[in-house]
């Protein structure tokens, strides 16, 4: 979640509603496109099922399965 801690405006200035809404989503979807690139979401999400595995055997379960 991101916001807006601080807002100048020059005297001439009008806010745009919509600016910071496009600018924080392509923001957004140029970091998730990199992250895409580099494998890093892949290795990501590969770590995370390492770690949820680890407690449910940890907990009993014998077999999981991601899909």
């Amino acid at each position: 979640a991101t916001f807006v801690a601080s807002r100048e405006r020059g005297w001439l200035g009008w806010p745009d509603k919509d600016l910071e809404s496009a600018v924080r989503k392509e923001a957004v979807d140029s970091l998730r496109e990199f992250a895409l690139e580099q494998g890093i979401l892949d290795k990501a999400d590969a770590q995370a099922q390492a770690v949820i595995e680890d407690l449910l055997k940890a907990g009993g379960v014998e077999r999981v399965v991601f899909e």
